[in-house]
């Protein structure tokens, strides 16, 4: 028992002291592309409609909203199987468009 005790002792000394390291001064990699992109200025928010009403986009005009977010229902795209129906984003694509909204 006390073998026992001492050994485990040691296994959590050993780990605690493993993991009290310098820190590293080295900056961590990233790859060119994803340094190249940022974020638009400007407020986004998430949807949750397809068409909306005329009322819904004059609110997001006047919120000044430049982004949003939609998420899409596989379901919805692939009613039957094999059966791809994209007519109701493409609708929301257009009207973004119009109001100069990103997605």
């Amino acid at each position: 028992m006390v073998k026992k005790i001492i050994f485990s002792a040691l296994l959590s000394l050993a780990l605690v002291t493993t993991s009290c390291r310098e820190k590293s001064t080295v900056s961590p990699q990233t790859h060119p592309q994803v340094r190249m992109r940022t974020v638009p200025q400007g407020v986004g928010v998430n949807i949750h409609f397809y068409r909306g009403s005329i009322k819904d986009w004059e609110m997001i005009e006047q919120a000044g909203i430049g982004i949003v977010r939609m998420d899409v229902s596989w379901a919805a795209v692939e009613k039957s199987r094999g059966e791809y129906n994209f007519r109701a984003i493409d609708q929301l694509i257009e009207k973004l468009d119009q109001h100069r909204i990103r997605l």
